[in-house]
């Protein structure tokens, strides 16, 4: 189709905690766990063929990333019918957990309409645009930016900026068989917050990002704490009391929700196994304890901004190859 790029393209978006300690809606982390993505134009437009190893295949017009693509290539360009679109994807971001399925399928979307229309896109035009789809930038920021972001929005602006991750401090994310919806997650909060409780989480804001920037894994565990969103959200999770009593008085420096759960994320220092082993045990047979199966990952935080890169063939024969051994366990299942 005349003014549309007939290449093939890669990106690898990551998986990403929201809603850290006080943070609410505003800090996010990046982590090396990822959602890939090839896609290419097809011959016929407004056309699209969605290959995945979830559900989405059944109706792939009304998924996220097609939604995120049909609203940014008309940002993009004044055709009123996209390009025909193949999309291959591999999810392997638990989805409906918090770990921020959503914002890469936002993020993705836009990115094929920028290729596809040779649209040289700044990272904050990303963010921007990826921010009003989501609604919310802690996320996408944390996802096109990398590392430890801190994003902020108004009417008219979002801006992002990112704090060193220190090293040395390490991530465990508990991932139940559970799901939360975001917009039960958003409808259990209240509409107002007293001004005890806002001043409370404006503290430990701050308190977070210089404990990070000092090392200071005393202050940070006292930081980490939250009266704005958490305590609601956790009685929509089975065992999550529990959980964070069991992990208080752990070698876990904190323990905070990913997101608007039902994942949990634990910080400790160092990176020992049997440090790892015995945390990770400590959440399964707590979880396990209240009725609720769960897996651990231990996950690294990563720092590199999102990038769009030009692929091959042969590359795309085996990521479909991968994709559909994915698919067949998916069914088999």
């Amino acid at each position: 189709m005349v003014g549309y790029t007939e290449k093939i393209y890669r990106m690898d978006i990551p998986a990403t905690t929201a809603n850290f300690g006080p943070g609410f809606d505003c800090f996010g982390i990046a982590f090396n766990l990822f959602n890939s993505f090839y896609f290419r134009t097809s011959g016929h437009p407004g056309e699209l063929s969605f290959h995945s190893n979830l559900s989405l295949n059944n109706h792939p017009k009304s998924n996220l990333v097609y939604m995120a693509f049909q609203q940014s290539i008309r940002q993009f360009s004044n055709l009123k019918t996209p390009p025909g679109l193949e999309v291959w994807a591999l999810n392997r971001i638990p989805t409906s957990r918090g770990l921020g399925s959503s914002a890469t399928a936002v993020i993705a979307g836009i990115l094929m309409a920028a290729a596809l229309t040779d649209k040289n896109l700044k990272l904050s035009e990303l963010l921007a645009m990826a921010t009003e789809i989501e609604g919310h930038p802690d996320n996408v920021a944390a996802a096109i930016f990398g590392g430890f972001t801190l994003a902020i929005q108004d009417e008219s602006t979002v801006l992002a900026q990112k704090v060193p991750w220190p090293e040395g401090l390490s991530v465990l994310v508990g991932v139940p068989e559970l799901q939360v919806r975001t917009q039960a997650a958003r409808n259990c909060l209240p509409k107002r917050v007293n001004l005890e409780d806002a001043v409370y989480n404006l503290q430990r804001s701050a308190l977070v990002v210089n404990s990070l920037y000092q090392r200071d894994w005393a202050s940070l565990s006292f930081a980490l704490n939250d009266r704005l969103h958490q305590g609601a959200r956790m009685k929509l999770i089975p065992g999550s009391k529990a959980l964070f009593g069991a992990l208080r008085g752990s070698e876990a420096i904190g323990t905070v929700l990913s997101g608007s759960g039902p994942c949990v994320l634990v910080l400790f220092e160092g990176s020992g196994a049997e440090r790892v082993t015995r945390l990770a045990d400590l959440m399964k047979g707590t979880w396990e304890a209240e009725g609720v199966s769960s897996r651990v990952l231990e996950l690294a935080v990563h720092n590199e901004p999102v990038r769009l890169k030009r692929s091959s063939e042969e590359e795309l024969y085996e990521f479909q190859d991968i994709l559909s051994r994915e698919e067949e366990l998916r069914r088999v299942n």
